[in-house]
């Protein structure tokens, strides 16, 4: 069972996130899992201490703070959980090399293939 939480502020995209993933699981790759969703970083924060959560799909800006800011901050660092950085803003992108992150995603241009 892979655990995959997704925070996002955009509840539109997080759905639409959500289904993306969940056909990547389904189809492709034939594993269960489960997502869950939050809204904002002391939620995520709360679900990562209390949850075996393995990845974490968390944009860039959530509520108007910076989440790779809050990363750092964090020092989050669990080996276990990989984060996959999500955006609509590239330009924002430039520090995601400061975190332990493992991928990148532009949320327009994100396909079943890059999920993959």
């Amino acid at each position: 069972m892979v655990n995959i939480l997704i925070c996002d502020d955009d509840k539109e995209f997080e759905c639409i996130l959500e289904n993306k993933i969940s056909k990547v699981f389904e189809k492709n790759l034939n594993i269960e899992h489960n997502i869950v969703c939050c809204d904002n970083l002391t939620s995520l924060e709360m679900m990562l201490k209390s949850d075996n959560v393995n990845i974490v799909f968390l944009d860039i800006m959530v509520n108007d703070k910076n989440s790779i800011d809050w990363m750092i901050e964090k020092q989050l660092s669990n080996r276990l959980t990989q984060y996959i950085i999500i955006t609509s803003f590239p330009v924002e992108g430039y520090r995601f090399s400061e975190t332990e992150s493992c991928y990148f995603l532009i949320k327009s241009k994100m396909n079943d293939e890059q999920l993959l």
